[in-house]
């Protein structure tokens, strides 16, 4: 599983979670298989799901936190909807 997958699964879309939170919600078995992966990947990833527009962050450098975004609809299902 890779590094982003694992974030999103974490993540709440109701509780912004700090980096500390995020980490040590994290299972072990995951840390123990990526143990090669660093603070800077973690930091990195992050920034890659915020510009994808997964995630949103709020906050200071010192207590930045992250939500996630709940996925818009497309407009298929939107008109689905309506006819409904």
């Amino acid at each position: 599983m890779k590094l982003e997958e694992k974030i999103l699964e974490t993540l709440s879309f109701f509780n912004p979670m700090t980096l500390e939170q995020i980490y040590l919600d994290f299972d072990e078995d995951f840390l123990l298989e990526n143990s090669n992966y660093t603070y800077e990947d973690l930091i990195s990833a992050l920034a890659r799901l915020e510009k994808c527009g997964k995630l949103k962050s709020s906050g200071k450098e010192k207590s930045k936190t992250w939500i996630r975004v709940y996925p818009k609809k497309g407009l298929l299902s939107r008109l689905l909807g309506y006819l409904k």
